[in-house]
């Protein structure tokens, strides 16, 4: 059967000795614990305390706690001390009474212990607070600190935005100056132009002008030609007609001389006859000697009012030529003037007039 009291008698004295100075234990070992302990031990029994005899004693607790406080005891002096003489019994008697006094005492010092655990408390919660509130304001300081980081960065680049816009501002300034230079010329250049392309429509009116009494010089002798033409198919007809006739009367000429021939009574009816045919056919050459006169004549005429018309026709397709050249370099000043104006009117907005219109030529010249 095991004993019901694990402690040896030197032990439990100490142990009794402990109690009666500071009480049951209801938590972690104090100072004032291992100096009751090691005192009894070392002047009840004249025992040198060890922190495994404490553990036995106090029924447990940490070396690593029990250790600084035992070697606290060491360094007051404790360790010199001497048992005494003094019965037992009286130094119990001091040691309980000395617990009361100390047990009265922690029990008047608890609420200035509790009030000061609070104030621990509230140390350390308020430690803890300004543990939050440094480490709240570690963070706003670095997030000030990047903020004017990158505003930092930010004014350097608008700095040198600015810097690039100034260059721009004096480049666009110059690019400007230099457009109104150019508008200026572009205007003077514009304005001879114009000049220009009313003269050249005036110059193209005039031809016009010209084009168009050509045309009824062209239409009057056109109407001439067909006239002659007229005339000229006439004696034609008529030419054709005497050629006819002188056929016919070669062919009576021949007859008669074959009946003539045939008829030798008949010499001189026949005689006669060729000599009336030979008139007839004189008569019907010199008919066609003058119808051939008068149809060389009419040829002349035919010819000369041909020429006529082929000079008025040369002429006039000269004057058509020149009229399109005229024309083309009309269409290239209006199309320069167009060009101008455009680009004017893009960067000032100003201009918005319109060269005249080119004059049509209207081509009525006979085929």
């Amino acid at each position: 059967m095991s004993d019901p009291n694990p402690f040896s008698d030197v032990e439990q004295r100490v142990r009794n000795a402990w109690e009666a100075r500071c009480g049951v234990r209801r938590g972690p070992l104090e100072q004032a614990d291992v100096d009751a302990i090691a005192e009894a031990a070392f002047a009840l029994e004249g025992v040198k305390p060890t922190v495994e005899f404490i553990r036995r004693i106090a029924g447990g607790g940490s070396p690593n706690t029990i250790h600084p406080k035992l070697d606290a005891w060491f360094r007051q002096g404790r360790q010199a001390v001497v048992p005494s003489a003094v019965p037992a019994e009286l130094i119990i008697l001091w040691d309980r009474l000395l617990a009361d006094a100390t047990r009265i005492a922690q029990d008047a010092l608890a609420p200035m212990r509790a009030a000061i655990a609070d104030d621990r408390a509230a140390l350390a919660a308020e430690a803890a607070q300004l543990a939050r509130d440094q480490a709240a304001l570690a963070s706003e300081r670095a997030t000030t600190e990047r903020v004017v980081t990158a505003l930092r960065e930010e004014f350097q680049a608008l700095q040198a935005r600015n810097e690039a816009l100034q260059s721009e501002l004096i480049r666009v300034s110059e690019q400007a100056r230099e457009r109104a230079e150019t508008i200026q010329q572009r205007d003077v250049e514009v304005g001879r132009l114009e000049r220009e392309g009313v003269m050249v429509a005036a110059e193209n009116t005039r031809l016009g002008n010209l084009c168009a009494a050509s045309d009824v010089r062209c239409a009057s002798q056109q109407a001439e030609l067909e006239a002659a033409s007229e005339v000229t198919r006439a004696l034609e007809a008529r030419i054709l007609a005497l050629q006819a006739a002188a056929t016919e009367s070669a062919n009576a000429l021949d007859e008669a001389q074959q009946r003539a021939e045939l008829q030798g009574g008949e010499l001189g009816a026949a005689q006669t006859t060729v000599a009336t045919l030979t008139d007839r056919v004189d008569q019907l050459e010199q008919a066609l000697q003058l119808a051939r006169t008068a149809a060389k004549a009419d040829a002349s005429l035919h010819d000369h009012v041909a020429a006529d018309l082929r000079r008025e026709r040369e002429a006039l397709v000269a004057v058509r030529a020149m009229a399109a050249q005229v024309s083309e370099a009309l269409a290239a000043s209006q199309a320069t003037a167009a060009a101008l104006v455009q680009e004017r009117d893009r960067l000032h907005a100003v201009l918005m007039r319109v060269s005249p219109d080119e004059p049509t030529i209207v081509d009525n010249a006979p085929d």
